[in-house]
């Protein structure tokens, strides 16, 4: 994803809002050195934790995450790809967890189309079947099963286990075939608009994967994974 996909928040509440949302899908933060030859500091986000009583956010980070609290950070939430600066004075370190107050303001990626997106509980175990475009003429690639972690009318939200990481590209195409063990009429034509390798509920290695679709799934199909959802969030 390019920095130029992302747009400015245009308000206080719907920012407030897009944080919330985006707590359960974790994200990174990172510092910029002042000296051109280090490399920035990079750090998962284990967890956002919002603390309603104070208006104010806790992040927590892996033990032993170096922050040098003289410097700004910068913060990208997975969900819609939300990132927002916070200058020294606008957030302490506490040990593993980072306080901070909410940001002024931010960037995000626009909605997703298609609507809401319904979360699936990973005892759910649904899954689907699709094979992505060679890249060049060389490739050969294979159709694969993938966990489903949420749904929207025209897109997932997938998990990629370590050993098949390099499978997908931003961008790349491919034709899903099947969804939860059930065939589709007609392959349906998509693409990959993220790939990220940071979330609170990933393990070791995997990656999540965001994918869209040319067109919208089968009303049956879709309102069968619904009914199973744990969560509905905003596109």
């Amino acid at each position: 994803m390019d920095t130029i996909d992302l747009r400015p928040v245009s308000s206080q509440t719907i920012l407030v809002s897009l944080i919330e949302r985006g707590s359960l899908f974790g994200g990174c933060l990172w510092q910029t050195p002042d000296t051109a030859s280090l490399t920035r500091n990079l750090s998962p986000i284990c967890e956002v934790i919002l603390d309603d009583g104070s208006g104010r956010l806790l992040l927590r980070l892996p033990q032993g995450a170096m922050i040098d609290p003289a410097s700004c950070l910068y913060v990208k939430l997975n969900y819609r790809s939300l990132i927002f600066r916070l200058p020294p004075a606008d957030y302490v370190v506490l040990g593993d967890h980072i306080c901070c107050q909410y940001p002024g303001d931010a960037r995000a990626l626009d909605e997703r189309p298609g609507g809401d997106r319904y979360l699936l509980p990973q005892s759910a175990d649904v899954s689907l079947s699709l094979k992505r475009l060679e890249r060049n003429l060389r490739e050969l690639t294979h159709e694969i099963e993938l966990r489903v972690v949420d749904v929207s009318e025209c897109g997932f939200g997938i998990i990629i286990s370590a050993q098949n990481k390099c499978y997908f590209r931003v961008q790349d195409h491919f034709w899903l075939r099947a969804v939860d063990h059930r065939e589709l009429r007609a392959p349906i034509l998509g693409k990959v608009c993220y790939v990220s390798q940071r979330g609170s509920s990933l393990r070791r290695g995997d990656v999540r994967v965001g994918l869209s679709l040319s067109s919208p799934l089968q009303k049956e199909l879709l309102e069968n994974l619904k009914r199973r959802c744990l969560l509905v969030l905003s596109a």
